[in-house]
């Protein structure tokens, strides 16, 4: 594959889409580090406490830091 590479980072729900971000870069391992950096800034401006009134119950639970683990980590 060669470059350039467009990472974009869009959320929206179904009526309408927000873009969080978008960069040129020149290669695909560059355009999932962008990636990647946008997630985990985005996660960390979450504060998500179980018992949060508009988020179910099923949707929060304990991660692991090991990718094996969230793998394999059972989806209820």
């Amino acid at each position: 594959m060669t470059g350039p590479f467009l990472a974009a980072a869009h959320a929206g729900d179904g009526r309408t889409t927000v873009r969080l971000g978008a960069t040129v870069v020149p290669t695909a391992r560059l355009a999932l580090w962008w990636l990647r950096g946008r997630a985990v800034r985005i996660a960390n401006g979450l504060v998500l406490e179980p018992g949060t009134p508009w988020i179910p119950p099923y949707v929060l639970r304990p991660a692991s830091t090991s990718l094996p683990a969230l793998a394999l980590a059972p989806v209820r």
